[in-house]
């Protein structure tokens, strides 16, 4: 006959494991910066953080009122997910680091969301401005009615999904080595 204390113990060393290891989840911040704001500070991000790789992010319009907004990237940027929702435009520059940046993203479902009317662009064509974008895994990109530009490299060893009605237009020589899906009525422009 085993003694009944056994399962007792089994089960309290799985309850203290449980509470030892708690789970990572995803943090929602939005961008309550007005435009000309930068990434890498805190108080443009709700929270009073700048986001990390677990974070999902949601870029209204500046100071969360809709109209045309420039976020300068001026750090190394990780994110999980971004959804932009500005019906103006939106551009993602980085004009006071010097050296280009890289939003890297790790979804591996939707990582961009472009629903609003407002045409997103990412990076710059000029040396030293760029905003790469890093896949850190298989994604979609969900382009809507505005648009998708990416005027920097995108790059990983990922692949990429298009959906959604909008254009994304993929201008520079981009290194990601996966393939290029469209599921949708929009186009890839490469």
């Amino acid at each position: 006959m085993k003694p009944r204390f056994r399962s007792a113990t089994v089960l309290s060393s799985i309850t203290v494991a449980l509470f030892a290891s708690p789970a990572v989840h995803a943090a929602p911040y939005n961008w309550t910066g007005a435009t000309a704001g930068t990434w890498g500070t805190t108080t443009n991000w709700s929270g009073g953080v700048v986001p990390t790789s677990a974070d999902d992010l949601t870029v209204l319009g500046p100071a969360n009122v809709a109209g045309a907004l420039t976020i300068n990237v001026n750090v190394a940027a990780p994110a999980n997910t971004i959804n932009f929702t500005n019906t103006a435009a939106t551009i993602l520059s980085n004009t006071t680091s010097g050296a280009d940046r890289t939003i890297t993203l790790s979804s591996s479902g939707t990582a961009i969301t472009t629903a609003a009317t407002g045409l997103v662009t990412i990076g710059s064509a000029t040396a030293s401005q760029g905003v790469n974008i890093a896949l850190g895994a298989n994604q979609t990109w969900n382009v809507g009615a505005g648009g998708l530009t990416m005027n920097s490299i995108v790059s990983g060893s990922f692949g990429l999904t298009k959906t959604g009605t909008g254009v994304l237009n993929l201008s520079r020589a981009n290194t990601y080595n996966g393939t290029t899906t469209l599921n949708g009525t929009g186009a890839v422009v490469l």
